[in-house]
């Protein structure tokens, strides 16, 4: 069953670690894009190496939440190309691919993701903004701050409430 193969690839990884990295690379290639993007998300979580590689051919991977998965994975070891994928995918129109991206570009945190995160603050989308206002929230730091502080006078309400109540939250919290 492909939801059970899913999960257990998370638990193997967290058993086998680096020793059980073919069978993380045969998961990487799985027909489902469930243990595929599960796969890269465990390998992240596990800090594993040695799959940079096939993590770099799902750049090309017809499924939204694999790319995503391993754009985020790559950009934050180091494949700096990788980021190229996510802001392209910024700009779908499907809203939840958006969401999924900004999600990615608040777990990155650098100075890259901040400036697109920084732009998506203009996305049409409410809940797209408000996604984007957790992300600053996340990152938590100096200019993340600024960004998040300024989106308190926004001129959408609930876009300026949510702002001020993760400031809030943040504001007396050890920057990130």
């Amino acid at each position: 069953d492909v939801i059970v193969k899913s999960g257990l690839v998370k638990v193997y990884a967290r058993g086998s670690g680096a020793s059980g990295i073919n069978t993380l690379i045969s998961c990487l290639r799985d027909s489902d894009p469930r243990v595929r993007a599960n796969t890269v998300e465990v390998i992240e979580e596990q800090q594993i190496t040695g799959c940079e590689n096939v993590i770099l051919e799902l750049l090309n991977d017809n499924e939204n939440r694999v790319k995503v998965n391993a754009a985020k994975f790559l950009v934050k070891n180091g494949y700096q190309q990788a980021f190229l994928t996510l802001r392209q995918m910024l700009v779908s129109s499907e809203v939840w691919l958006r969401d999924s991206v900004i999600f990615a570009l608040g777990e990155i945190g650098d100075q890259a993701s901040i400036t697109l995160l920084k732009a998506a603050l203009k996305d049409p989308n409410q809940g797209i903004r408000l996604s984007v206002l957790k992300a600053f929230a996340k990152i938590n730091n100096n200019l993340a701050r600024q960004i998040l502080r300024a989106a308190t006078g926004d001129p959408d309400m609930v876009v300026a409430q949510v702002a001020n109540s993760l400031w809030e939250k943040i504001k007396d919290s050890p920057l990130r």
